[in-house]
């Protein structure tokens, strides 16, 4: 269920071979500062370098494109997730565990995962010039956390009852992730339609047509959301479902 307000995600302190993969290619990112000649870009690849790594927890970073010159600049942040623990050892208690304590409620009803996610938009080097507006770069960044439900005594559960739930979990992690796709086509499509607004205009109008656009994008996608929830019945076509039926 889609939110646009942000959420703090827990760090891990802990990678896996793919996320030392990117820790590794954000180095090599890092060394080439020292080609940049320009700060803008050096103060992006600082930031790329230094805070991805510590971001990622559930996926690798989804696209890190840097653009010099008129070329828009797009920075995809990784997806996070923060976890609501339950407890219990039969598939009644957890099921009552997770109508008690999930923090995510939908128009009245309750549901056990949530993707919260926002989109920002920035304008780079905007000056007046006798043509209209000079925008040297746009910069589009989108954020995406995940809710999700944590069982920490799973490793009391019967294996049947484990295995249920290890199934559950993925498929609601699917419907989550579904929800992040959406959000991503969200700032492409801003990205793109920023792009293309004409610039001989005077500054003050070109932001407020930037303006327009990102709220009409959102209106579009924010519907997006809602009719995914709607075709998928919040996960359960895609077996988010527990106990299963």
């Amino acid at each position: 269920m889609p939110r646009t307000n942000g959420t703090v995600a827990r760090v891990p302190w802990h990678f896996s071979a793919r996320q030392l993969r990117i820790v590794a290619v954000m180095t090599l990112l890092n060394a080439s500062l020292k080609l940049s000649q320009r700060n803008i870009a050096k103060a992006t690849l600082r930031w790329v370098c230094v805070a991805v790594p510590l971001l990622i927890s559930v996926s690798d970073v989804r696209q890190i494109a840097l653009a010099g010159g008129n070329e828009p600049l797009q920075t995809i942040l990784p997806d996070s997730i923060v976890h609501y623990d339950i407890s219990g050892t039969a598939s009644a208690q957890i099921r009552a565990q997770l109508q008690k304590l999930s923090p995510m409620y939908v128009d009245g009803k309750q549901y056990a995962g949530k993707t919260t996610w926002s989109m920002r938009y920035r304008t780079l080097g905007a000056r007046a010039v006798p043509s209209g507006c000079e925008v040297r770069q746009v910069e589009v960044s989108v954020s995406v956390f995940y809710t999700m439900p944590r069982w920490v005594n799973l490793d009391k559960a019967s294996a049947v009852l484990s295995k249920q739930w290890r199934e559950y979990y993925a498929a609601l992690l699917t419907h989550e992730e579904g929800h992040a796709k959406i959000a991503h086509a969200a700032a492409d499509t801003l990205r793109a339609a920023l792009t293309r607004l004409p610039a001989n205009v005077p500054c003050a109008t070109f932001r407020e047509q930037q303006s327009q656009v990102n709220r009409l994008v959102l209106d579009q996608f924010r519907k997006q959301q809602a009719k995914y929830d709607e075709e998928t019945q919040h996960g359960r076509t895609q077996g988010a479902v527990f106990p299963p039926p």
